[in-house]
């Protein structure tokens, strides 16, 4: 499991309080600099062991808008559910409730997520952002 945890600086990044749409989200990631520590990355090699410090996502350049990343740049996350079948005990090392927020986890994923593809919107994912500022 990893956990991406944002430096305070780039907590004051997105503003707490203001809702942002798309390109109110892009005009402020165009304002990260050259060789800005964005995260800190933490590991866990199973949910019941300590988080360990693996290393840090720094910028190489200075932020800014492409069509590239628009229109052909897409992360594949791998869902937990593809890790739950290689370790089961897994499933027992967690508070569900607390990490998914559902006591229904398995080794197959949920069939909302597994049969239409996962989209989100600029202002979803500033939400997104804001609420992982607050829980740090």
């Amino acid at each position: 499991m990893l956990n991406f945890v944002p430096t305070a600086d780039a907590r004051g990044i997105m503003d707490d309080n203001k809702e942002v749409d798309t390109d109110g989200l892009m005009t402020n990631l165009e304002k990260i600099p050259y060789h800005f520590h964005l995260f800190d990355v933490y590991a866990q090699s199973s949910p019941s062991a300590a988080e360990q410090k693996i290393g840090t996502i720094t910028t190489a350049a200075q932020c800014y808008r492409s069509k590239y990343g628009d229109e052909h740049m897409y992360f594949r996350h791998q869902r937990m559910e593809e890790d739950f079948k290689y370790n089961p005990n897994w499933l027992t090392e967690m508070d569900a409730m607390a990490v998914c927020g559902t006591n229904d986890v398995g080794v197959t994923p949920p069939a909302k997520c597994a049969d239409k593809k996962q989209t989100m919107t600029g202002g979803e994912f500033a939400k997104l952002l804001r609420e992982k500022k607050n829980k740090n």
